[in-house]
């Protein structure tokens, strides 16, 4: 994605962030790492950061500046067993039992979202359009499909891949017993920032248009829109519901599938941007003030509040474990549910950008500093 159409990405729906310049500037954060992710080029040092937009409208000619500023120092974690690799470009296997590398399969460029559905890994790479079948097995690449544009969210439902492009607003369905494209779905938006299948459904959602989409997993088709009464940094389903986080108001939001109706608002961290459900729970990553937050799936409480490291960006929930890529830290941690304490920590020497769990390994996706 270009300057200028990162730029009408955002001035698209700026109005509505605007009404708050101290969430706007947090969520401008938030926005341009995810951008920065889709586009690998995730790094120790972000830097200074200008989002410019120019409004020409009746009511409203002004030049608005958002921009954040972050540098990070560095996370000295207090670990369980530290894992160490050099850095590069690649997927990276760590086993579940042990919280050791076990192996790491090296990419050309960095990669963006892994996601494990119908038995394999599943790996957008926007710099070729393409997205990769691994085995998890071997960590050998089994496939590559062709899905054009900038592949960035992937997630596995009802028999196939789903693969949103940010750079098109679309979503392409893969037959994961072809490899092959069976559908492109074009989206009435800009930025198609988070993804997930659930409840029969597929849901993407826009976080300027303040709106989900329910897309019917058999035949493609948009069935609805939904209008959000925040601005959606992640989802995940449970179930009948769906959880949304809002990453400038500070609080996740879940929903009646059928209905579409706000059954529960929880204030969780400041700004949540991932999530994860398993066993009863539903865990939060809030990258602004570096927390994971614990949340009753049946009571929607607050039940645990954990402090991990500087850039909480991903999470995977798995069996006696929920792992959180930090992007700060350059690490994988690993946290207890049941005494809701960090008990590892796998140091990668190059930015973790999303998780997911395949035979018994928790596997991570690494990014190279530039």
């Amino acid at each position: 994605m270009n300057n200028r159409q990162r730029h009408e990405a955002v001035a698209a729906r700026a109005d509505a962030i605007l009404a708050d310049v101290r969430a706007a500037d947090a969520y401008a954060g938030h926005f341009e790492a995810q951008m920065r992710a889709a586009r690998f080029r995730a790094g120790r040092n972000r830097g200074l950061r200008a989002l410019l937009w120019l409004f020409n409208r009746p009511e409203v000619i002004a030049l608005a500046v958002v921009a954040a500023f972050c540098a990070f120092a560095g996370f000295a974690a207090c670990v369980l067993a530290p894992v160490l690799f050099s850095g590069a470009n690649g997927l990276a296997a760590v086993s579940t039992a042990t919280g050791r590398l076990v192996s790491v399969t090296s990419l050309p460029g960095p990669l963006g979202a892994v996601a494990a559905a119908d038995g394999s890994l599943w790996v957008a790479d926007p710099g070729t359009g393409e997205v990769s079948r691994v085995d998890p097995e071997t960590g050998a690449i089994a496939a590559q499909v062709l899905v054009g544009g900038e592949p960035g969210i992937v997630a596995g439902g009802g028999g196939a891949i789903w693969v949103t492009d940010v750079a098109g607003a679309t979503v392409t369905r893969i037959d994961p017993a072809t490899d092959s494209v069976t559908k492109t779905i074009t989206l009435p938006w800009t930025y198609p920032g988070a993804m997930t299948a659930g409840a029969g459904r597929l849901w993407v959602a826009d976080p300027g248009a303040r709106q989900l989409a329910e897309i019917d997993l058999a035949t493609g088709s948009v069935v609805r829109l939904l209008s959000l009464d925040l601005q959606p940094s992640a989802i995940v389903a449970d179930g009948q519901a769906i959880w949304v986080a809002g990453y400038t108001s500070g609080t996740v939001e879940k929903l009646s599938a059928a209905s579409g109706r706000v059954l529960a608002r929880v204030r969780v961290g400041d700004g949540p941007g991932a999530l994860a459900v398993d066993d009863g729970s539903l865990w939060v990553a809030s990258t602004l003030d570096a927390s994971i937050v614990r949340v009753n799936l049946a009571t929607s409480a607050v039940t645990a509040l954990i402090s991990v490291g500087p850039e909480p960006a991903a999470l995977a929930a798995g069996p006696g474990a929920v792992w959180v890529a930090d992007q700060g830290a350059d690490a994988v941690v690993r946290i207890d549910p049941r005494t809701a304490q960090v008990t590892a920590s796998v140091s990668v020497t190059g930015a973790p950008s999303s998780l997911a769990f395949a035979d018994g390994r928790i596997w991570t996706g690494i990014q190279r500093p530039p």
